[in-house]
């Protein structure tokens, strides 16, 4: 091929066919995978700090994966898998594994709340009948609660010496556990159709540059997949360079965690180590400003990823509403200033406690942005008869939708609510699929957050208006809810990954077809192997907050069931403002302010501005500790682009900021893991 061909290709990629030991490897990492991270979030972390179900599992796992491909093509090229393949084993990955968060989240809260800590579901009273057994079972004759052995060690030693064990808990729970994984297919399964429905809109016609699919091509073209390892030879020597570069700057952070070394400077972890966020700038600023230096790896080769004009939007937001509003708004006793004035406290009080709340706006664009999309896209939608893409996408849209609702509305929220929580969910959904379609993002780093947690307050203000605040409709509006707009939850859902999916098929020639069969395969055994293994290994363990429990993965017991007692109790909303006059207005104008900014950004489509970047630029992570590695690579993507133009930013600097960013949470994660 000469040069001026391999130009043409896209990403340096070209056209590949699927092979059979290419479908084997997928259908086995959609099985591995979530089993993989089931057994590390529930036994490895002693918290949630580090998890590996983000966008992290497909990059690292194809690595591995590629790895031992690069071995096999080294004996025999012929037995190298090829590009087709690596799509759909990512795919296979990232819309499995993802679930280990989904299942340990919501299994553990469920039965903390209604066996650990009862107050809150007032002895199970509140807790609808089908979300979790609430009765007993029969162990070696002698008759104690279903939940007993999760929290409490004597009744977890009782039903282990029972050889049945594993039939008598999945008996308990065949119920709940058969409600819980019928939900999340059908909210899977409408995001694939959602996902297919803009496929062309997004992909073909806007081309947006989703850069974790560009991570993977990097990864692919390494580690010897055929259709990628053939092209741009300086783009393996880069990504090995990033990869070099992040080993070596966090190689002490490693040695000290082993006590290899010790009495490391805490500047070192505060500036290059992201797990300990960054140099606090805030109390010596004062005035609730927000301020953090940081100059890690991770974080500068994320912001290198993403697009200048999400960028340059991410920047001016997070000066405006953090650096710039508080001292204003202080100034004129509009908002306190809070008594810690440290940076993590400032970021959180200004942006949903007092006067302009910047995080209940962004949470209304968040709602506002999928309906204008959809909007944008009727031409492409009104075409169900003559395009069976969308024909499928809204097939499976609708059906997944009903499911879901269905179900919901059928074991314990009204209707009316239900559908409530199901659209806003979805809508949701959309916008992270987006959010990944453009930009990168992380969380659980540091400053965790933002929950999104101001979103379960929405399905059950409609009771505190009604004075029906402490019920049982209540508490399941607010408590159904939670699990599905979590951070990590939005960050763990399938669509992301399967629109992804379809940006690595246009680029190596796979049919979407393909990409949707997968994606099934990969929810369903992701599904149901996260909820079997969490069910299963909280039992066998038990939950690491009772007497002798070792399964670490519920996450947040302290903070949200909490916030759902303190609605439902006491008619208060304890983890924002309690005043819905001053938080729904500003939530419904960001809304339409969202709606907006999407047209606006269609009718000025040369203004470097996107809408997307006032989401990225308001998150705790890529917004307060990118600020600083955001600006630094803003210019010098500027000033890079300018000298090389940008094939070669493409060709030179995306595979060293993917060899930097991955590499760089690998040994962030070893450090963690090895230290605690």
């Amino acid at each position: 091929m000469s040069a001026e061909e391999g130009k043409k290709l896209f990403w340096g990629v070209s056209p590949t066919n699927i092979t059979i030991k290419g479908v084997v490897v997928a259908i086995i990492m959609a099985i591995l995978a979530p089993i993989i991270t089931n057994l590390l979030y529930g036994l490895v972390w002693p918290s949630t700090f580090l998890e590996w179900v983000w966008a992290w599992a497909p990059l690292i796992l194809l690595l591995v994966i590629g790895v031992l491909n690069l071995i096999v093509a080294l004996i025999n090229k012929r037995f190298a898998l090829t590009v087709a393949d690596a799509i759909l084993i990512y795919v296979a990955i990232a819309a499995s594994a993802g679930y280990a968060f989904s299942a340990n989240f919501l299994l553990i809260h469920y039965a903390y709340m209604t066996y650990q800590v009862p107050s809150i579901t007032d002895n199970g009273a509140l807790m609808p009948d089908l979300w979790v057994p609430k009765g007993s079972i029969i162990v070696n004759g002698q008759e104690i609660p279903a939940l007993a052995p999760i929290f409490n060690e004597s009744a977890r030693s009782m039903l282990l010496s029972d050889p049945n064990w594993v039939g008598i808990v999945l008996s308990a729970w065949a119920p709940s556990l058969t409600l819980w994984i019928l939900v999340f297919f059908g909210l899977a399964m409408a995001q694939i159709g959602i996902a297919l429905m803009f496929r062309k809109p997004w992909i073909d016609e806007e081309m947006l540059p989703f850069p974790y699919a560009q991570m993977a091509v990097e990864v692919m073209r390494i580690t010897g997949f055929k259709g990628a390892s053939e092209h741009r030879f300086i783009s393996k020597i880069m990504f090995l360079v990033g990869a070099i570069v992040a080993v070596v700057i966090l190689l002490p952070n490693l040695l000290a965690s082993l006590k290899i070394i010790q009495n490391l400077p805490s500047i070192y972890g505060q500036l290059l180590v992201s797990q300990f966020g960054g140099y606090d700038l805030s109390p010596s600023i004062g005035y609730d400003v927000a301020l953090m230096i940081t100059v890690a790896p991770l974080f500068i080769g994320l912001a290198f990823l993403m697009p200048m004009d999400i960028l340059i939007t991410a920047i001016v937001w997070y000066f405006l509403m953090y650096i710039v509003l508080p001292p204003i708004e202080v100034s004129l006793g509009i908002v306190p200033l809070t008594e810690t004035q440290d940076a993590h406290t400032n970021y959180f009080t200004v942006g949903h406690w007092y006067g302009l709340m910047p995080h209940m706006v962004t949470r209304g664009l968040a709602i506002g942005f999928p309906i204008a999309w959809f909007a944008l896209a009727w031409r492409h939608l009104k075409n169900l008869r003559s395009d069976k893409e969308v024909l499928f996408g809204a097939i499976f849209a609708i059906i997944g939708f009903l499911l879901a609702w269905g179900l919901l509305a059928g074991t314990g929220l009204e209707p009316h609510i239900a559908l409530l929580v199901v659209v806003i969910t979805l809508l949701l959904y959309i916008t992270w699929m987006r959010i990944r379609g453009e930009s990168t993002w992380t969380t659980a780093i540091y400053n965790y957050g933002p929950w999104w947690h101001e979103m379960l307050v929405l399905p059950w203000l409609p009771y505190r208006y009604s004075g029906n605040w402490h019920s049982k409709e209540a508490f399941a509006a607010a408590a159904s809810f939670y699990p599905l707009v979590t951070d990590r939850t939005l960050a763990t859902i399938p669509g992301p990954a399967v629109m992804e999916g379809f940006k690595l098929a246009k680029v190596g020639g796979v049919s979407p077809n393909k990409v949707v069969r997968i994606s099934f395969i990969a929810v369903i055994s992701g599904i149901v192997l996260s909820f079997l293994i969490t069910l299963l290994g909280l039992y066998y363990y038990g939950w690491f907050g009772s007497v002798g429990g070792k399964w670490v993965g519920g996450a947040d017991t302290g903070f949200e069931p909490n916030w759902i007692d303190s609605m439902v109790h006491q008619n208060y909303i304890q983890h924002m403002s309690n005043d819905p006059t001053l938080f729904m207005p500003q939530f419904i104008v960001g809304i339409i302010l969202g709606i907006l900014l999407v047209w606006v950004r269609l009718l000025f489509p040369g203004v470097p501005f996107n809408p997307i970047g006032i989401l990225i630029g308001d998150m705790p992570v890529t917004g307060l500790l990118m600020f600083i590695p955001n600006i630094i690579a803003l210019i010098s993507k500027w000033i890079i682009i300018r000298i090389t133009g940008v094939e070669g930013y493409e060709e030179k600097i995306v595979p060293f900021m993917a060899g930097l960013a991955i590499f760089s949470y690998i040994m962030i994660w070893l450090s963690y893991v090895l230290g605690t």
